[in-house]
Parts: C-alpha cells; sequence; structure tokens
C-alpha cells in the first residue's frame, strides 16, 4: 500500500477486533506502520494501540509490559500533539478501557470521554464509525 494512501476505514474496522486474535492485531500493525504521526496522526495512533494488544499475544511478563509501555509512550505522544483529534482519543479511551487495573492506565478516560462527547456529533466522521465510538463510551 502506497504512504499516499491512508486506509482509516479498514483500520478502524480492525481496530475493533485487535483483541479477538492475533492475526487480526497483526493485520492492523501491519497495515498502520510507516505512517508518521504528522502524516496520520490517526494511523500513527492504531499502530501504537496495536502495539499495546501484542502484549496479549505474547509469554513472557517482561515482552507484554515492553509491548505495552512502547505502544502507550507513542499513543501518549500522538495525542499530546494533536488533542482535539477525537479519534484519537477514542483510541486512548478504548484502550484504557481495555487495560488491566495493575496496569494503572486509566487516568485519561473521563476526559477523553468529555471531549469526545462535546465533539463528535458536529464530526465529519462516518455514522457507522460515531455508532462504534458511541457504543464504546457508553
Amino acid at each position: 500500500m502506497a504512504l499516499n494512501t491512508v486506509n482509516l476505514d479498514n483500520m478502524r474496522e480492525l481496530f475493533t477486533k485487535i483483541d479477538q486474535e492475533e492475526a487480526i492485531n497483526d493485520k492492523l500493525l501491519k497495515l498502520s506502520s510507516n505512517y508518521t504521526m504528522d502524516y496520520s496522526p490517526e494511523a500513527y495512533a492504531y499502530h501504537a494501540a496495536a502495539t499495546m494488544t501484542k502484549a496479549n499475544y505474547v509469554f513472557w511478563p517482561g515482552t507484554k509490559l515492553s509491548y505495552f509501555n512502547e505502544g502507550k509512550a507513542e499513543l501518549e505522544k500522538v495525542i499530546k500533539k494533536y488533542p482535539q483529534n477525537i479519534e484519537l482519543r477514542f483510541i486512548r479511551y478504548a484502550v484504557q478501557k481495555g487495560s488491566p487495573s495493575f496496569l494503572f492506565y486509566s487516568d485519561s478516560m473521563e476526559g477523553d470521554k468529555k471531549l469526545i462527547q462535546e465533539k463528535l456529533d458536529n464530526s465529519d466522521y462516518p455514522e457507522s464509525f460515531k455508532k462504534i465510538i458511541r457504543a464504546t463510551i457508553k
């Protein structure tokens, strides 16, 4: 896939299923790789989320934590640069919602949910994607 075409619809679809199967997670990792934060912050964030979720599919606790922390750092970096991006905040919200409590990664959920609720209706996302977001933040 050429870098000038960002298939966000495909990434969004895969993101909703990355915790179900390693092959799906790997597909999202591959599809979202090679994008810079500036070229496509969304693709970069999906790659960060897939990196974090890769932790679900490895055995060693140190490797699990390494994947999680690597993806977390990337995700936080892109959100810091684009704090008003609804999709980035949705990705972080979904990841935090699914993260085990012992990782202590849930501190942004309330703020993310608030921003999403305030801005989603006036966004130009496809209605099908808005439905996914609304269901996730319920």
